[in-house]
């Protein structure tokens, strides 16, 4: 199994987690500096997770990692 890693940058929390609700992303933990979402298959088998934390003012990352079978 090989993982594929991408980081982009965002101005907020909230645009993060909407970018990723909209890619088919849960969220699993969430808190005011930082958030963790994943993604699952038909199956429920998990196939990605993204971690998102607040680096500074509007300065957001978000380090996606794709799980490939």
């Amino acid at each position: 199994m090989k993982d594929i890693r991408s980081t982009k940058e965002f101005a907020s929390i909230a645009e993060a987690r909407c970018h990723y609700l909209l890619k088919g992303y849960r969220t699993g933990d969430s808190n005011a500096d930082s958030c963790i979402m994943s993604k699952y298959n038909a199956d429920d088998l998990k196939v990605g997770e993204v971690i998102i934390n607040r680096e500074g003012f509007m300065h957001v990352l978000a380090e996606e990692i794709q799980k490939i079978v």
